[in-house]
């Protein structure tokens, strides 16, 4: 199997290697993503304010369709090692793209879109974006309306 030295370098197995693949922008509706967490950050707030977030070009997450194992979500790209004390979350696409959520105030509605984004070492690496009224947006400004929607997008999530 090709292999990306630098990856390989730091631990990550070949097979996660993006190499000369291409982005997949389709997703099957059984397809699973999964979404790792510090779970040393969970707080009062519960476990949705720690482990959901659409900041900084969306919510990372793996395509399992490219992964063999879930736990591939704790491998870090940028130096070597896996993320300690973490723990993943798992949805289904299709849970995802029917996601939809309005807000109690402004009436805008939020959806979910998923973008395959690989990473040259880690190719099943894909991100969550959040969508109000139709254009990207990285959050909603209150901070109790925000906690929400986060709410309601994790109850489609399963703990592991």
């Amino acid at each position: 199997m090709k292999e990306d030295p630098t990856c390989s370098e730091r631990g990550i197995p070949a097979r996660l290697h993006q190499l000369d693949r291409g982005v997949v922008p389709d997703f099957d509706p059984s397809e699973l993503f999964y979404r790792r967490y510090n779970a040393a950050e969970v707080t009062d707030q519960g476990l949705a304010d720690a482990a959901i977030t659409f900041r900084n070009d969306g919510m990372s997450v793996n395509r399992s369709k490219f992964s063999e194992r879930a736990d591939d979500v704790f491998f870090k790209v940028i130096a070597p090692g896996r993320h300690e004390g973490y723990a993943y979350l798992t949805f289904k696409a299709d849970a995802v793209s029917g996601f939809e959520w309005e807000h109690p105030d402004s009436k805008a509605k939020h959806k979910i879109k998923v973008d395959h984004n690989p990473h040259p070492c880690m190719y099943p690496h894909s991100l969550i974006k959040l969508l109000k009224d139709g254009k990207e947006v990285e959050g909603v400004k209150s901070r109790a309306r925000s906690l929400e929607l986060k709410e309601k997008f994790i109850m489609h999530c399963c703990v592991h």
